[in-house]
């Protein structure tokens, strides 16, 4: 699993269904260098951005280290630098 840094504006957040150990769950929507990201991300399972997640991340620029996976949907690992 290769991880990279994404750093752009949060455009929105959406609340998805727990994981099956009870931990929260965000889809969140990326603004990158004018562009919004191919496809959404989602936090990871069962990690502590799940409970860093938050209404007033939307217009605020954020920095995340994620991945692909090999269904190539895009996972936030964690925050960087906060």
């Amino acid at each position: 699993m290769k991880q990279f840094e994404i750093k752009g504006v949060v455009s929105w957040i959406r609340r998805e269904k727990n994981s099956v150990n009870g931990n929260p769950r965000f889809t969140v929507c990326v603004y990158v260098d004018g562009h919004f990201l191919p496809n959404y991300a989602k936090t990871a399972t069962d990690a502590m951005i799940g409970y860093e997640c938050s209404s007033y991340w939307v217009d605020k620029e954020k920095t995340f280290l994620a991945h692909f996976t090999k269904g190539g949907n895009l996972v936030l690992d964690r925050l960087v630098g906060e």
